[in-house]
């Protein structure tokens, strides 16, 4: 637990300032395509802001704004005489819970109006934006679409987009028109809640509705392959649980995305089952957050937040055991009580690793309040019905998006600089051991396909105790780092340098001849030779002894083979005569 406290600790500040200004530019340039997008759509709504009623005349797109009423009916009756029943004007888009409060069931909201002439009449398609529950659209009396099922084989098409073709047959041009869409809704605000209807030209509101559809798959793949990613560096580092639990949660949320985007409607899928689903999926996602935030920061899971994990693990297979969809709220607003009591202990958390000067407990800190944020303003929003807000979409979905492109940036910096110190000294920036060895492997290789000699030198340097007793480790820690940037000056950048350990340097490379090599060795020994130090009014030299081998192509011989005869080389130096170079 301290190693890994001090490792990050350490954490270069640089990288962390370059890393939070990727984060940035990664999220501007991310959030200006969705801007863009949302401008497009933006620009057909503004341009499209007439004032209709059941007399005008108006060009494409129509944009049905006004004209409408609502009308409560006990069942669902498509040839009723709108006439006779108890109908309220009702201006759109809002929860018809406005007009008749705590009102669940069937109704019927209608329209009237007139489009132009004959040749602006072909290929036109109803467009309405997030409708609860299910629908069945007439216009003149006529059958043009539906989505999910009237009961008694009731089926929740929750919030989904509708899009419908209007077959040319049934309209009357220069006259008015009658549409009417039947709802079922069984729980929540009902009715038409985001935008107001359009008619336009079919196949571009086609182009618009499956555009919007790729763009949300386009994301979900992205989030899946950064899943992936994190399923595969567990594979290969069965330590790194936080890698295995974030990839989870990533799986998870694409699954979320999946239920609350109109995709299913291309499927077979039962809208039922996409609904339980949904809420499924938010209990699953619920719990594993706080075991990634705690694995990532290798701390134990309070026991308050186990239970309360526990109960949102046991919600998710109950919400296929329930009989009828809308008792799913139930379970899902009691979990949203639990929500308030399971941030605190989060925001505990974060206080404490905050404290202990952790790397990325700010970053982490910063994005989980934005969302929080985000997710308050949705929840102040449902509460008060403000329908002015419902431009900005889902004020969570943006917080979410935010969140996960944070952290995959933070998981994937940590894993790099986990990588970093698993292969270089950090110290020194010289390659470990073990990763000298893998190349020098590879260097072997080439060295026999160029038919080029290699050279491997183990470098001690001499009397290195004597100055850390005398002068202390950091002062020895300066020398270290004074030799590993000499030798690192006279190399080449494809010459490895390794530390062995301690005072001991490794370094393989390889050169046209013999001679060749050795003139670079005496470079490298007389670089290092001419570096001191100056400590207590004092200069110190630096020194240090050579064990050299040299590899001819073809040579059956080992990398670790060439390492042990340098090393004997160096020792028998060491013995006989300190401060030379023996081959």
């Amino acid at each position: 637990m301290g190693n890994f406290q001090n490792k990050q600790k350490e954490c270069n500040s640089t990288d962390m300032r370059s890393f939070l200004i990727w984060i940035l530019l990664s999220f501007c340039l991310f959030s200006d395509g969705l801007i863009a997008a949302e401008n497009t759509t933006s620009k057909s709504k503004t341009d499209s802001l007439l004032q209709t009623s059941s007399n005008e005349q108006l060009d494409l797109p129509l944009l049905l704004n006004s004209g409408w009423f609502f009308c409560p009916v006990q069942n669902y009756q498509p040839d009723v005489d709108i006439s006779i029943l108890n109908c309220k004007p009702i201006n759109l888009p809002v929860e018809w819970e406005s007009i008749q409060p705590g009102y669940d069931g069937y109704a019927l909201l209608y329209n009237r109006f007139t489009l132009p002439n004959e040749n602006r009449l072909t290929n036109l398609g109803l467009f309405i934006k997030r409708l609860r529950d299910a629908d069945k659209v007439f216009l003149n009396r006529q059958y043009v679409g539906a989505t999910g099922e009237f009961p008694p084989d009731f089926q929740k098409a929750v919030l989904y987009s509708r899009l419908y073709p209007i077959p040319q047959e049934l309209l009357k041009p220069g006259e008015d028109n009658l549409l009417t869409i039947w709802i079922y809704n069984d729980a929540r605000p009902g009715g038409i809640t985001q935008e107001t209807p359009v008619i336009d030209n079919y196949f571009e509101l086609v182009d618009q509705f499956y555009d919007d559809n790729l763009k949300a798959l386009a994301f979900i793949i992205i989030i899946f392959m950064f899943a992936l990613v994190h399923f595969i560096y567990f594979m290969f580092h069965r330590q790194s649980f936080e890698n295995f639990s974030y990839a989870i949660f990533l799986i998870l949320w694409g699954s979320y995305l999946y239920t609350i985007t109109n995709l299913p409607l291309t499927t077979e899928l039962s809208m039922n089952f996409l609904f339980r689903s949904n809420i499924a999926l938010f209990f699953l996602i619920f719990s594993t957050f706080p075991f990634f935030l705690y694995q990532f920061f290798q701390q134990k899971i309070p026991r308050a937040l186990k239970i309360i994990i526990g109960i949102s693990l046991a919600m998710a297979p109950f919400c296929f055991l329930l009989p009828e969809p809308k008792l799913l709220y139930y379970p899902l607003q009691f979990i949203e009580v639990l929500t308030i009591p399971a941030l605190l202990i989060i925001y505990h958390l974060l206080f404490k690793v905050i404290r202990a000067k952790l790397a990325y407990a700010k970053l982490i800190a910063c994005v989980i309040v934005l969302y929080t944020c985000f997710g308050a303003a949705d929840i102040f929003i449902d509460l008060l019905g403000i329908q002015q807000t419902r431009d900005f979409e889902i004020f969570s979905l943006w917080g979410l998006l935010i969140l996960s492109l944070c952290l995959t940036l933070i998981m994937a910096h940590k894993n790099l600089v986990y990588y970093k110190d698993a292969t270089v000294d950090r110290l020194t920036n010289a390659l470990r051991y073990s990763e000298f060895i893998s190349r020098l492997d590879l260097e072997v290789f080439r060295a026999d396909r160029e038919n080029h000699p290699l050279v491997l030198l183990m470098i001690d340097l001499d009397n290195f105790k004597k100055i850390n007793d005398q002068f202390g480790h950091m002062q020895g820690d300066k020398v270290l780092v004074m030799v590993a940037e000499a030798l690192r000056g006279e190399l080449r950048h494809f010459d490895l340098l390794g530390r062995y350990g301690g005072d001991e340097f490794c370094v393989a490379a390889i050169l046209e001849n013999d001679r060749e090599i050795r003139n670079f060795v005496i470079r490298l020994h007389d670089k290092i030779n001419k570096l001191c130090i100056e400590k207590k009014n004092q200069e110190v030299p630096i020194r240090a002894t050579f064990g050299a081998v040299i590899r001819h192509s073809g040579e059956e011989i080992t990398s670790q083979t060439l390492v042990e005869r340098a090393d004997n080389l160096l020792i028998t130096a060491k013995s006989n005569q300190k401060g030379t170079v023996l081959w």
